[in-house]
């Protein structure tokens, strides 16, 4: 357990990758990591990853304005 163990972990797990170009690829993407912690998602948006585009997207209702509500009806009665 601690910093040291995962030293080794990681140490072992780069250096049995095929090619150096990997190597470096794998063990730069580990340290943010480190830092930032995992990159995580729910497995709802792995089958829908649009949903979160189209939620930011649409604009929110606007309030009615006082007043607003009452001549509608007013107008839909006559």
């Amino acid at each position: 357990k601690g910093p040291l163990a995962w030293l080794a972990h990681r140490g072992y797990h780069g250096f049995a990758m095929p090619t150096w170009e990997r190597k470096i690829r794998v063990m730069a993407d580990w340290f943010p990591n480190a830092v930032l912690g995992r990159d995580t998602t729910e497995i709802s948006d792995l089958e829908t990853p649009y949903r979160a585009f189209r939620t930011a997207a649409t604009p929110a209702p606007q309030p009615a304005k006082a007043g607003e509500g009452a001549e509608k009806a007013k107008a839909e009665n006559k």
